[in-house]
């Protein structure tokens, strides 16, 4: 049996994978490039993308602990007769409910970073203890004081579900930040990671000379793991998978690919550029399975409400065209869905349009199908532990030729027969809502999905392609299924998939709203 480097799954030490001999995918190109040119960073990844690790490791080299980075491409490059004092801060360990407590907070962790390296503070308040640290470590280590700050904005974005809380402790979190600027001549350098782009106005107002490199290039990929990384250092590992699935080494990168690849952190998009999710595919080789790792370790309770709150169209999810100013950042009184849902990693950049448009949509297949999954739980459709028993028998009947839609409507109709009454009622367009439904059920089922796609002579409802056979559908509230196949004919609904699919099946459907489902529905060949 061959003998597997072991994998760091879930541990961000960079002393500890480095003496536990774990993988580690060397990036301290990236880290000393930065570092180099500049003085001031913040970047903002998804969870569970290895900002911790990263913020580990920068920590190491500015402390000179020169055997950690033996072999790595930094080791002859930085200058290790030099060490700084360094102020590690990890702003997610504790929740806090006020203002009063986030600065409680605060205090303690200077105090006991203060302790630790053997220095006495004084003050009323966390900000002013905050900079009576970096002088006292400036004057003892006669050394300018290195800051890098973990998960900054995670006081914030943990009371999002209460906006006036959440603005309160914003306001705490700026005070303590903006001691950064005050005390900026007895710093080296300065890094803050976090979830999510708040305003420069909101948090860091003071600091006017900070570079933004969450959408760079320079920076797209120092996290996560490239195309390259991944077949060279996982190459043991995918042979391993290979064998075990009874396939090729190249159909299991395509699958891997296909589940966990897509993340773009890059201005300019492209399939070069893109990066895999580190958590899920270092857990896909550890064991040796496809599943969705990432998402299910949490949870995007806040989102999904928040789609449903706004009745969000759910079908421009998949791909839509946004401005990159309406991605660059928010604040709590003004909370842009598109924003949130691209900076946690639920969305990401697809491609760039033109020079102020981007088109961003689902990331790869473990977002999207458990993303779909979430939703049509909290829309009350399916259980998330329940969808799986439908998805093998209706896929099952579109494939067939030519495929039992009879049965396919009755499975949709089970869906939507569980959706709770007042739901569909409080929406003023029940069209809307019953696209998004149907649109959530056909994604389950693994399919590429479209919807209110544009055309020469109209908008599509909804369409989809299965083994060659393309499906138009076009839906009618409380009218028939002729009515909406006469509609698809008159618009030429077809020329989206003219020469393009081997069978073109155009299905009218009609739906009482009064039932809550699907009363009539009709499906004819294209000849």
């Amino acid at each position: 049996m061959r003998k597997l480097q072991k994998l760091p799954v879930g541990i961000q030490d960079f002393r500890k994978i480095q003496e536990g001999g774990y993988l580690y995918l060397d990036k301290t190109e990236y880290i000393y490039n930065l570092i180099d040119i500049g003085e001031i960073y913040f970047l903002a990844r998804p969870r569970r993308f290895g900002k911790t690790l990263l913020v580990s490791v920068m920590e190491c080299l500015f402390k000179g602990e020169r055997e950690l980075f033996k072999g790595l491409w930094i080791e002859d490059k930085w200058d290790w007769q030099k060490s700084y004092p360094v102020i590690r801060l990890d702003m997610s360990s504790v929740p806090i409910r006020n203002r009063e407590e986030a600065d409680k907070l605060l205090s303690n962790k200077i105090e006991s970073i203060a302790e630790d390296m053997g220095v006495e503070i004084r003050g009323d308040k966390s900000s002013e203890k905050f900079a009576m640290l970096i002088k006292k470590l400036n004057k003892k280590y006669s050394q300018k004081v290195v800051v890098l700050i973990d998960e900054y904005d995670s006081p914030i974005i943990k009371n999002l579900d209460d906006i006036a809380r959440a603005k309160e402790i914003r306001e705490e979190v700026r005070d303590f930040y903006q001691v950064l600027k005050s005390e900026e001549a007895s710093l080296r350098f300065i890094f803050l990671t976090g979830v999510s782009k708040f305003s420069r106005a909101g948090v860091f107002s003071a600091l006017n000379n900070m570079q933004d490199i969450t959408i760079a290039s320079s920076s797209s990929k120092m996290l996560g793991i490239t195309q390259t990384e991944l077949e060279e250092k996982f190459r043991d590992y995918i042979d391993v998978l290979a064998e075990k699935n009874k396939t090729s080494r190249e159909d299991i990168i395509k699958r891997v690919r296909q589940w966990y690849n897509g993340f773009c952190f890059d201005p300019e998009p492209s399939d070069e550029n893109r990066v895999y999710n580190p958590f899920s595919t270092l857990l896909l080789f550890t064991q040796q399975q496809f599943n969705n790792y990432w998402f299910e370790s949490g949870s995007p309770k806040f989102l999904i409400d928040l789609l449903k709150s706004r009745g969000y169209d759910l079908k421009r999810l998949d791909k839509m065209e946004i401005g990159g100013i309406e991605f660059n950042s928010y604040e709590p009184e003004d909370l842009k869905i598109e924003a949130l849902l691209l900076q946690t990693g639920y969305l990401t950049l697809i491609k760039r349009i033109d020079e102020r448009m981007y088109e961003i949509g689902y990331p790869n297949k473990e977002i999207k199908e458990s993303f779909n999954a979430y939703l049509l739980d909290a829309y009350g459709v399916v259980g998330r532990g329940d969808s799986q028993v439908y998805v093998y028998k209706m896929r099952k009947m579109l494939e067939e030729t030519p495929p039992d839609f009879d049965g396919f409507i009755e499975k949709i109709n089970e869906f939507l027969e569980k959706i709770p009454y007042d739901m569909a009622d409080r929406l003023k367009d029940k069209e809307q809502y019953y696209q998004n439904m149907l649109y959530l059920i056909i994604s389950m089922l693994g399919l590429e999905v479209y919807g209110e796609l544009k055309i020469a002579k109209g908008r599509l409802d909804l369409i989809f392609e299965i083994n060659r056979q393309g499906f138009i559908l076009e839906l009618k509230i409380n009218k028939g299924a002729d009515d909406a196949i006469e509609q698809i004919k008159q618009k030429d609904y077809a020329a989206v998939y003219r020469g393009k699919v081997e069978k073109t099946y155009l299905v009218g459907i009609g739906i009482s709203v009064e039932e809550r489902k699907i009363t009539d529905w009709k499906l004819e060949e294209l000849s």
